[in-house]
């Protein structure tokens, strides 16, 4: 009687594959394990925004993926999934404090203070921002005198 391994069990051995193979378990475990990662790599997420873009507005357009770059930043990725079950996305991150995380169930005082640090930077980039882009920059030619 012949068994046929599923491909996903396929360790590539011309053998077939046991629950005691060395490759068996690893295989298995890869395939059965469920995914807790975005689809698009959190490190391919860019947190720049896009020239002429302002960063407030860019932040306010951020997604889950966005998020979790972000929180990996922050030394806290592991809270990633918490956000998504959550909905905080760029338009909310502005508005968290203490007793948000808590009632997210952030239980950590060390992981909410480095949200909470990261959500302090996001405003200071924001209010940066906003203050370069609202800076007029006149030609060096305007300044020097006529004679």
């Amino acid at each position: 009687m012949s068994m046929e391994v599923p491909a996903y069990l396929d360790t590539g051995s011309p053998h077939n594959s046991t629950p005691t193979s060395p490759g068996f378990a690893v295989s298995r475990q890869a395939h059965l394990r469920p995914s807790s990662r975005p689809t698009t790599p959190v490190n391919n997420i860019s947190l720049d925004p896009p020239v002429g873009v302002s960063f407030l507005e860019f932040l306010r357009t951020w997604n889950d993926q966005h998020v979790g770059r972000w929180l990996t930043d922050c030394k806290c990725g592991h809270h990633a999934q918490t956000f998504v079950n959550h909905d905080i996305r760029g338009d909310i991150l502005l508005d968290l404090e203490q007793k948000t995380l808590r009632d997210m169930n952030i239980s950590s005082v060390g992981d909410r203070i480095k949200i909470l640090n990261g959500v302090k930077a996001l405003r200071t980039n924001c209010t940066r921002t906003l203050v370069l882009s609202r800076t007029v920059v006149l030609p060096r030619n305007i300044l020097a005198p006529r004679h």
